[in-house]
């Protein structure tokens, strides 16, 4: 494979440190828009529901399920499946949330400061042990950057619970484009971006699970 050159290969490797940050605030943005709504049909004949953003789906669906485990409303043995089964999706969902930034900002923060030092420099080693006590390795990483897809998912995870364990004709749209695709668009470039860059970052000494010293050939940062 032809080595990427210096003047390019630098400049890509800041922004793909930089990516899951930014799409992670783009991700955010979409999913307090409202752009996600249920057709349910009743005798018939469809029944289109309010649109609503992802964010607002997941607390109208805490809401329902902890009043039905409360016993506040009553229901069937299959709506108390229900209920538990969407308050655990929930509570993963905001886990993955805060697990991505967790990642995320730590690594945005530590790769522009670590860049602005001389690879070899105490400041940029010790810059990278900081973001390597968020995620300690490449493999977290990329895992990392998978954590959207199930929040991302809710609405159909949602859907599916309404048709298989309700047994609701219940099917989900979207006002654009629908919350897993786009993080799925978003996993893979990331994903893609950093592991093509590996070479290079080696080359460029730009490599953030990895610690330079003095005695090794390097690259002074521009």
């Amino acid at each position: 494979m032809k080595k990427i050159p210096s003047s390019l290969a630098r400049p890509l490797i800041r922004i793909t440190y930089l990516l899951p940050l930014v799409f992670g605030i783009v991700m955010l943005i979409y999913a307090t828009i409202p752009h996600i709504f249920y057709v349910i049909m009743q005798d018939n004949v469809p029944s289109l529901g309010e649109s609503q953003s992802l964010f607002d789906l997941m607390s109208s669906t805490w809401e329902l399920c902890t009043k039905q485990v409360s016993g506040a409303t009553e229901g069937t043995p299959n709506a108390f499946y229900f209920s538990y089964l969407m308050l655990a999706v929930v509570v993963i969902s905001w886990i993955c949330i805060v697990l991505y930034a967790l990642t995320a900002i730590p690594v945005a923060v530590c790769t522009f400061i670590a860049f602005s030092y001389p690879p070899a420099t105490r400041a940029a080693n010790q810059t990278k042990r900081w973001m390597q006590f968020f995620c300690p390795n490449r493999v977290l990483y990329v895992l990392s950057m998978l954590l959207p897809l199930l929040p991302a998912s809710f609405s159909l995870i949602l859907n599916l619970a309404y048709r298989k364990i309700m047994h609701y004709d219940v099917d989900v749209h979207y006002d654009g484009i629908s919350d897993i695709l786009l993080a799925a668009i978003f996993s893979a470039i990331s994903i893609a971006a950093f592991l093509l860059l590996l070479p290079a970052q080696n080359d460029e000494q730009m490599d953030m699970y990895r610690l330079y010293h003095p005695n090794e050939k390097n690259k002074l940062q521009k």
